[in-house]
């Protein structure tokens, strides 16, 4: 065989074994990484990429874990505030159970939002803070009863979203985390009942006989506006009103008793304030 017929057939071969590699490695490199590729994800440097999971999340789950979050908040600083600003040990107890109950639910929601990358609130809503800065101007049994009673509107509040949220969440984990609250709130609000069926009740003092009209100079009438909200104020800070309430320029007035000594109240309805001036 001469040189040049050699050197054609060698030529041949390379020719061939160059289409049997690019033939083997098209599969394997390209039909067969793709697989390999949706089942782990990108591969980086640190490992493992996976899909972003913040896709699954509707915006009505993620509005629920940011308000829920906002929530819990708002009810650990007023169950801090109840620690600083009542005596009442039932309060006080009630308060304790408010922080170690919402604390330990966020705890439970925080890792979920951060695996669905939710940006979660660092304080609680304007509502929320405008209740805790009023309650903040009250102490003894007058912010026991304010409490109590924005701690029942509260619950009663969280209760009627969780059931909104538990008929319309899409996320498994948001739901599970929902359903687990739900009784927990149920057994604040029972609480916070109880607590105000205790206070002690309002009732007035036998009224004396009705004065003719020119033993006053007020004129008598009907009761002023709020006046059993303000009647449990002044049972709260020991007055025993023993009198109805008589229009007196633009406000009202009624006597009372505190502490064996006759008092009369001077009460402002624009402002829902009283205040005592004694005889």
């Amino acid at each position: 065989m001469s040189r040049a017929s050699r050197m054609s057939r060698a030529s041949r071969a390379v020719r061939i074994c160059s289409i049997g590699v690019f033939a083997f490695a098209t599969p394997v490199g390209l039909s067969g990484a793709a697989p390999a590729q949706a089942k782990l994800g990108l591969q980086t440097a640190q490992g493992v990429v996976r899909p972003d999971s913040a896709t699954v999340i509707s915006e009505f789950d993620r509005q629920f874990a940011m308000d829920a979050f906002a929530g819990n908040i708002a009810e650990v600083a007023l169950g801090q505030l109840a620690k600083r600003n009542s005596r009442n040990e039932q309060v006080r107890r009630y308060g304790d159970r408010l922080i170690a109950d919402h604390q330990a639910a966020n705890e439970s929601l925080a890792p979920i939002a951060t695996r669905y990358q939710i940006e979660l609130p660092s304080r609680p809503k304007e509502e929320a803070r405008a209740t805790h800065e009023e309650l903040e101007r009250l102490s003894g049994t007058r912010f026991d009863r304010q409490f109590v009673q924005e701690a029942i509107r509260d619950h009663e509040k969280d209760l009627d979203m969780y059931a909104k949220a538990l008929s319309e969440l899409k996320n498994p984990e948001l739901r599970a985390y929902a359903s687990q609250t739900v009784p927990v709130l149920r057994e604040h609000l029972r609480i916070a009942q109880q607590i105000e069926r205790s206070q002690t009740p309002v009732s007035r003092a036998p009224q004396p006989a009705p004065q003719s009209p020119t033993a006053s100079s007020t004129q008598r009438t009907p009761d002023p506006p709020g006046v059993t909200a303000l009647l449990n104020e002044l049972s709260a800070d020991g007055y025993r009103v023993t009198s109805d309430f008589s229009r007196a320029g633009t406000g009202w007035i009624a006597r009372a008793e505190r502490n064996g000594e006759e008092v009369t109240i001077l009460y402002d309805p624009q402002t829902r304030q009283y205040r005592e001036q004694r005889r």
